[in-house]
């Protein structure tokens, strides 16, 4: 079988402008009356959105209608005022999409975005027919069980399972090439989101990319 590509969106095929992204997650906290003061030193990169909501709610992690509330407030906030010009796509993220596809690999999503807004974060750019299945960060808080739960996704569409080797995830953060390793496939990172080349090396990727481009030769050198 051919590998099958498990890709993470924000920070690896594209971004959304953080200004927008605070200014409405920091409107959602007022309505709510939690402290926004706290986003200023939420980690945001790798971490699935149910943690940093989670996190948000401070002293009030535990609230289930609390986190509930802030949950569908972001989701209808994010439908009605994210629009493309919000979205920035790398430059060769088009090129790397279009390799893959031409050449029959399935491809999915491995995000800490919630599935809804994985969904409209691709639409703005016009990616949301690529991938036909992945796991979110609704499925779980920690990332590291995305990788069996996209697993599983895989295996209810294709009715096949795959063995964790057969994936390989494309990511830009540490976390996700944690994730790699406690899943047990292959992870390729690029420096296009917040961590530089050396950063990311300290955690032993098997393969570190300034960009998606020429995924020919990258995939090449990481299969053989």
């Amino acid at each position: 079988m051919k590998p099958i590509l498990l890709f993470d969106i924000d920070g690896t095929l594209l971004s959304v402008e953080r200004n927008f992204m605070h200014s409405l997650i920091s409107e959602i906290l007022d309505s709510l009356s939690l402290d926004s003061s706290v986003l200023a030193d939420t980690a945001f990169a790798g971490r699935t959105d149910q943690a940093i909501f989670r996190s948000l709610l401070g002293n009030q992690q535990q609230n289930d209608y609390l986190y509930r509330e802030l949950k569908t407030r972001y989701l209808a906030g994010m439908h009605q005022e994210l629009k493309p010009a919000h979205v920035s796509v790398y430059e060769h993220t088009d090129t790397c999409l279009s390799f893959f596809r031409e050449r029959n690999h399935h491809m999915g999503l491995l995000t800490g975005n919630f599935k809804e807004i994985a969904a409209h974060k691709l639409s703005m750019a016009g990616y949301n027919n690529y991938f036909t299945f992945g796991a979110y960060g609704c499925d779980h808080a920690d990332r590291n069980l995305l990788g069996s739960a996209a697993s599983k996704n895989y295996r209810q569409l294709h009715e096949r399972e795959a063995e964790p080797e057969e994936f390989i995830i494309v990511g830009d953060t540490p976390l996700d090439i944690e994730c790699a390793r406690h899943f047990g496939c292959r992870c390729v990172v690029v420096t296009t989101g917040h961590f530089s080349r050396e950063e990311l090396a300290a955690h032993d990727p098997d393969l570190i990319l300034d960009s998606l481009e020429k995924p020919e030769d990258w995939f090449s050198e990481l299969v053989g």
